[in-house]
C-alpha cells in the first residue's frame, strides 16, 4: 500500500490511457483489500484513511481486453448492464465489502471511546449497508460450475463475518434476552458450516491465516456465547461447533506449527 500511495494510486487520475487507468485502479483496490483484511486480523491500523481516497473502484468488465478502443467498449457496456457477471466481479463485490468494514472498525472497533456511547443509528446504517450488499449477491447456478469466488457460499461468508466484526465489540454488554446475541452466534456458526461445505465441495479456495482468524474467532464466539446462554445449544449449533473443529484441522494441516495451538485452544474450550 505505500508503494500505492507514493505511486498517487489512490488518487483519481485523469488524462490516462484507459488501459492504465484500469490497471492502477485494479492494483491500488487489490492493494486495499488485502491491506484492510491483514490490519483488521492483526489488530493494527490502517495505512490510508477513506477520506484520502477518491480513486473509483474498477470498471466491472473481463480482465483480458488489452487495448484502449476494447476496455472503452466494454466499460460502455458495463454501464448498460451493470449487473453482468465478469471476471472482476468478485473482486468488485469484495472491494464494497471492504469499504463497508473499514466504516465499521472506523465506528464501532476503536479503543478511544466505550462502546455504550456509540449512537445507535450509526450501527442501524452500517448493518442496512451490510444488507444492501448481500441483496446485491450475483446469482450462479450450482450446477454451472461458477468460479469459487462467485458462489452464494462465499460471498454469505464474508457477509457473516462483516455481521462478527459489527457486533463483536457489544458482545460483553449483551444479555440472553438480546436478539443481537442470537444474530452474532448465528453468524459464527455460518462462517464454519459455509467454510466447510465449500471445502467438501472442493471449490480450491485458499485456506489462508484470514480463513483461520475467522474460523477461530467465529469458534470462541459461540463459546462465549454458549456460556452465557447454553439454551442456544440446538442441532445446528452443535454442527456449527464440529464444523469450527473441522476447518481448524483442516487449515492445521496445511500449516501445521502455525494452527496448533489454535486447535487445542478451541478443542479445550
Amino acid at each position: 500500500m505505500r508503494y500505492c500511495i507514493d505511486n498517487g494510486l489512490h488518487r483519481q487520475a485523469t488524462n490516462l490511457p484507459p488501459t492504465l487507468d484500469e490497471r492502477r485502479k485494479q492494483i491500488f483496490w487489490t492493494a486495499y483489500m488485502l491491506g484492510r483484511s491483514v490490519a483488521r486480523t492483526m489488530g493494527r491500523t490502517h495505512s490510508i484513511s477513506d477520506r484520502d481516497i477518491d480513486v473509483p473502484l474498477p470498471a466491472n468488465i473481463d480482465d483480458e481486453p488489452d487495448t484502449d478502443e476494447v476496455i472503452i467498449a466494454a466499460i460502455a457496456q458495463s454501464n448498460q448492464h451493470p449487473s453482468q457477471i465478469t471476471a472482476l466481479t468478485p473482486a468488485i463485490r469484495i472491494f464494497r465489502l471492504q469499504q463497508i468494514d473499514s466504516k465499521i472498525s472506523h465506528t464501532v472497533c476503536r479503543v478511544d471511546r466505550d462502546v455504550s456511547v456509540i449512537k445507535p443509528h450509526k450501527v442501524a446504517r452500517l448493518r442496512q449497508a451490510l444488507e444492501e450488499w448481500k441483496a446485491g449477491i450475483p446469482q450462479t447456478d450450482p450446477e454451472n460450475k461458477p468460479h469459487p469466488h462467485l458462489t452464494t457460499d462465499y460471498h454469505m461468508i464474508q457477509y457473516h463475518k462483516a455481521i462478527i466484526l459489527l457486533t463483536l465489540s457489544f458482545l460483553p454488554t449483551l444479555t440472553p434476552q438480546n436478539p443481537t446475541l442470537h444474530e452474532i452466534v448465528h453468524s459464527a456458526g455460518q462462517v464454519c458450516f459455509l467454510s466447510k461445505r465449500l471445502h467438501d465441495q472442493q471449490t480450491y479456495i485458499s485456506f489462508s491465516l484470514l480463513s483461520l482468524h475467522a474460523n477461530f474467532v467465529a469458534g470462541l464466539v459461540m463459546v462465549y456465547c454458549f456460556c452465557l446462554d447454553s439454551s442456544i445449544f440446538s442441532p445446528e449449533f452443535s454442527s456449527s461447533v464440529r464444523a469450527c473443529s473441522t476447518m481448524l484441522y483442516i487449515i492445521s494441516e496445511r500449516w501445521p506449527k502455525a494452527v496448533r495451538s489454535s486447535c487445542h485452544c478451541y478443542d479445550r474450550k
